[in-house]
């Protein structure tokens, strides 16, 4: 049921969402995330976005930077 729920969370991420996520990878890479070569589509993945949704989503925050 926990699953479900993550992934209709994860279907409704919003780009506001999706830059929170990154600011966390990014804060929390140095300690958790560099030995084990995740990078942050990784995570996104890890996290149940699909592939589609991530370069979507990372398309849309990279152009209107």
């Amino acid at each position: 049921m926990i699953g479900q729920e993550i992934l209709k969370m994860m279907n409704s991420l919003s780009k506001e969402e999706f830059k929170k996520y990154r600011e966390t990878w990014k804060s929390e890479w140095y300690d958790h995330w560099r030995l084990l070569d995740i990078d942050f589509e990784t995570y996104m993945l890890m996290k149940g976005l699909t592939k589609q949704e991530f370069k979507n989503l990372n398309s849309e925050l990279w152009q209107n930077t």
